[in-house]
């Protein structure tokens, strides 16, 4: 009670003034018929802005949400099509009748951590063995775009080795005629990665789509990496090199689908003991 008492004594100018000013605009309104219109015309433009203003940021707020929601739904969709394909295969009789996917192809997941400021860059995601996750599972995009590939996993989550880390190679294709080359971050812009190795006499345009070729095993055949930004150019050089622009953005990267390779261990080892082998 003393404190109230104490918040009027140094408020009660202020508290008088507020009044003051209440019982003026209220005289003022009720003082004609255009003062009261004026005055309900100007209430309900305010009251219609401030509206819109916390409508907007109850949108921004539910947008984590609304984002997750999406991604999720993406999965969905793209584990419903791995299985019209198997279903597929199954009808063309290069399979056993009524084969149909025991584990989900695709996982929704969202990023725990992530750097984009190393040489080698990794991202941490809240999926793990429990999951059904595997290492060598890749990382897309919510959009499918390359992210990078899991090397390391605990019960409930897992390690990828971004795209943007420079011991990681890929081998990439030009969409629009096959050619094979290498992709591979430099260093510096983590938006722009190089593509090289390329046959000399392939034609190359800015803007042409770059997908994975599947032979490194880090992301699915066909899948999107980024569109030709630049072509450098080298006649001294036996191949092209070009620069490609990203299509995911892994600064702003918050839910990614993980795509599980299932059986691709298998491929991997067989390569790593013929490697072995050799020397």
């Amino acid at each position: 009670m003393e404190k109230l008492i104490l918040f009027f004594k140094q408020s009660y100018l202020a508290i008088i003034s507020i009044v003051v000013e209440i019982i003026a605009i209220y005289c003022y309104v009720n003082s004609s018929a255009y003062a009261e219109a004026r005055f309900q015309d100007m209430s309900q433009k305010t009251f219609g802005r401030l509206g819109v203003a916390m409508g907007e940021i109850g949108n921004f707020i539910s947008l984590g949400k609304e984002n997750r929601r999406l991604t999720e739904r993406i999965v969905q969709l793209e584990n419903k099509v791995e299985e019209l394909k198997i279903l597929q295969t199954n009808i063309q009789g290069t399979l056993p009748p009524l084969q149909t996917p025991s584990n989900a192809v695709c996982l929704s997941a969202r990023i725990v951590s992530n750097s984009t400021n190393k040489p080698n860059n990794f991202i941490t995601i809240n999926k793990g063995y429990s999951d059904g996750v595997a290492i060598n599972d890749a990382i897309l995009s919510a959009e499918g775009y390359a992210v990078g590939s899991i090397v390391l996993c605990s019960e409930h989550y897992c390690i990828a080795k971004s795209i943007l880390s420079t011991s990681l190679k890929i081998s990439g294709q030009l969409k629009s005629n096959g050619n094979i080359g290498s992709i591979h971050w430099m260093g510096g812009d983590i938006h722009i990665v190089d593509f090289t190795d390329i046959d000399k006499y392939a034609e190359i345009n800015i803007g042409d789509e770059v997908v994975a070729a599947g032979f490194s095993h880090y992301f699915p055949d066909g899948t999107t990496i980024g569109y030709i930004e630049e072509i450098v150019k080298n006649e001294k050089k036996t191949s092209q090199h070009c620069k490609v622009r990203l299509c995911a953005n892994l600064s702003t990267l918050r839910n990614v689908i993980i795509y599980k390779q299932d059986g691709i261990m298998e491929a991997v080892d067989l390569e790593m003991n013929l490697e072995k082998n050799v020397q």
